[in-house]
């Protein structure tokens, strides 16, 4: 199923809804995604979707939130004027115009952006992004193999009238670039939050190195989830009635959530949640704004790692990211974790070494393992 038609109000519901549950509890808070959603619909703003095999040749623009979930939920900013803002402004050092945009990642907020900012120009959306789930650097995109992170364009949306702010960076790496961008958005006049473009790029050349249909999937696993809800169905379920879906997903625990960890520093909420699993164990999983690794106490190697994706949906079939999972702690509502094996197109020997930094950081020196054969008990 691919979508290749302009969307309405329920197709970006849906996307935002399953993108929850597919960012790996990243890409941003999904109460966000409402005002943008009201915005677009007032302003007439629909935008159309178009896959990599129905679009022609042509320039491609990437435009993303960034910075701390946490602090973008509390930050005020609209996000409907500074993402515009930046792919102007690319388009200007380029000297030439988009004619398509990409999401960067899948994500509530991240997958709504591009959206929104295609609608805004009057352009089409690829179906797709650089990386089938939410990512905490930006060496974990696919698009690093078809695009250099240059000129990179980090802005600011300000809530309080000052005038917005955009720093141009020129850089060389992907490792460069995080740690650049995370320095400006932790600045106080960003606040750990922003938006950020980069990685312009060609159809033809993200088409041989993006994941593909990104959006149709979350549009797929939006309505499912919206249709149990409405239904009172087992969202688990409804989740393995995907075709696309069920394949990859393997169930890590069913429980309430029994602690919860956050700390927010280098615009990066780093977190542990702790699981009290309805079968006795106890899971723990540990992220920087994504999940990143999931351990079982019934188990001395970890059930999932990045960048298999482990993800969250309520016992009332209700997706969520860590930018709201305090909330599910205080309600003790049951929650479904559950892990989704990776796009091939992310087992590359970069993308698989960017994630393995980053689980080091987490306390996890060992090698990456698949998500295949584990189904809690």
């Amino acid at each position: 199923m691919t979508l290749n038609r302009t969307l309405n109000a329920d197709d970006l519901n849906w996307i935002v809804e399953g993108a929850a549950f597919l960012g790996s509890g990243g890409g941003g808070p999904l109460e966000l995604t409402q005002p943008l959603i009201d915005y677009m619909a007032q302003h007439g703003l629909w935008p159309k979707v178009v896959s990599f095999d129905q679009a022609a040749e042509g320039h491609v623009g990437m435009v993303a939130g960034m910075g701390s979930p946490s602090a973008a939920a509390g930050s005020g900013s609209a996000f409907t004027k500074g993402p515009l803002r930046l792919v102007r402004q690319m388009e200007k050092l380029l000297s030439n115009s988009f004619d398509y945009l990409i999401p960067g990642e899948t994500g509530p907020m991240n997958s709504l952006i591009p959206l929104l900012v295609a609608a805004q120009q009057g352009i089409p959306a690829l179906d797709g992004d650089g990386a089938g789930r939410a990512m905490s650097t930006l060496g974990m995109s696919t698009f690093n193999a078809a695009a250099a992170v240059r000129p990179l364009l980090v802005g600011n949306e300000p809530s309080n009238g000052e005038p917005p702010i955009t720093a141009q960076l020129s850089l060389n790496t992907p490792e460069q670039a995080d740690q650049m961008c995370r320095s400006v958005v932790t600045a106080p006049v960003f606040g750990s939050v922003g938006a950020f473009s980069t990685w312009p790029s060609t159809r033809g050349a993200l088409n041989k190195v993006a994941v593909h249909g990104s959006l149709s999937l979350c549009w797929l696993v939006g309505k499912a989830l919206v249709s149990c809800r409405q239904q009172g169905g087992n969202p688990y379920e409804a989740l393995q009635a995907i075709p696309e879906l069920a394949p990859r997903m393997r169930l890590l625990g069913y429980g309430k959530i029994s602690d919860v960890t956050l700390e927010t520093s280098g615009g990066f909420d780093r977190l542990t949640v702790q699981l009290a699993a309805s079968s006795g164990q106890q899971l723990t999983l540990m992220g920087l704004n994504e999940n990143m690794i999931a351990w079982s106490d019934s188990q001395a190697a970890p059930v999932c790692m990045g960048p298999d994706s482990i993800c969250y949906v309520s016992a009332s079939a209700q997706a969520f990211s860590n930018a709201s999972i305090q909330q599910y702690r205080t309600s003790q509502e049951d929650i479904y974790i559950i892990g989704l094996t990776a796009d091939p197109a992310l087992l590359t020997p970069s993308i698989l070494s960017a994630y393995r930094t980053v689980l080091a950081q987490l306390g996890y020196a060992g090698a990456w393992q698949p998500l295949q054969t584990y189904q809690a008990s």
